[in-house]
């Protein structure tokens, strides 16, 4: 739908459209997956460190 959205806004042709339309999805998905990875990481960091400090984990988990 999001292709041919922008096919029709900006009338041009297909291989333009589809190279905005990759270009697009590329970058959503490259920082979709920093997120993830940034959400992760700070995951992991956080049950370590409820592990190290006992008296806060009741407060975590």
């Amino acid at each position: 739908y999001l292709y041919l959205a922008m096919k029709k806004v900006y009338g041009q042709g297909w291989l333009k459209t589809w190279l905005k339309h990759f270009l697009l999805l590329s970058a959503y998905n490259v920082v979709l997956m920093i997120f993830l990875t940034l959400l992760a990481v700070g995951g992991v960091y956080l049950s370590s460190w409820a592990m190290e400090h006992p008296r806060w984990s009741g407060l975590i988990f």
